[in-house]
């Protein structure tokens, strides 16, 4: 059992293999403004399987990668589940006009010899045919709801976390996926989002 255990534990611990896969997967997060990791040392440290680890703490390890730093758990509960065919379904929104919120971390704010964290926000606007450019008026409407939403006294702060706060609202070009350091500021997010667009929230 132990030399078969050894066995395992080599194979996961290459670099073709678990390992590297996680390696990979923390080294190409530095880029990605939707990682769900906190602290990359630590959270790193808390998914490498190293040489002494039991069977039962590689078993951990890899709980840890797979559902709390990849989020697979939230990922398979949020599957999107379609009544009519796939291409179908996507060609009602696919070209639409969409608002893009982009946020970055402030230099007063984000600790020293970090990178700033980046973040971004979008939604549809399906009011609109694909090959419509939403008039001046339109976007007026979006930039002041912008500004009162987000950039009034001082701005808005939007803090990443670890829980995942969704909100599908197809009809209205609403598929928000929220990192966030609790539910309730990850709601906050989201109404604020509808609100940009003169929408209601809807629990």
């Amino acid at each position: 059992m132990a030399n078969t255990w050894e066995f395992i534990q080599s194979w996961l611990r290459n670099r073709r293999s678990y390992n590297g896969t996680v390696n990979e997967y923390f080294e190409n997060s530095r880029t990605n403004p939707n990682s769900r990791i906190v602290n990359s040392t630590q959270d790193k440290q808390a998914c490498l399987i190293e040489d002494n680890d039991s069977a039962l703490v590689a078993l951990h390890k890899r709980l840890n990668f797979y559902f709390e730093v990849m989020g697979l758990l939230e990922a398979v509960n949020t599957t999107s589940v379609y009544g009519i065919p796939i291409a179908s379904y996507q060609e009602v929104r696919r070209f639409k006009p969409q608002v893009l919120l982009y946020f970055k971390e402030d230099k007063e704010i984000k600790p020293k010899k970090l990178r700033a964290v980046e973040g971004q926000i979008q939604f549809r606007l399906m009011e609109f045919k694909s090959e419509e450019i939403p008039p001046k008026s339109r976007v007026k409407q979006l930039s002041d709801n912008i500004q009162r939403e987000f950039a009034s006294n001082n701005g808005y702060l939007w803090s990443r976390g670890r829980d995942l706060v969704t909100y599908t609202e197809a009809k209205q070009g609403y598929s928000l996926q929220i990192s966030c350091p609790n539910k309730e500021s990850g709601k906050e997010v989201v109404q604020k989002v509808l609100k940009v667009n003169g929408d209601q929230f809807k629990p």
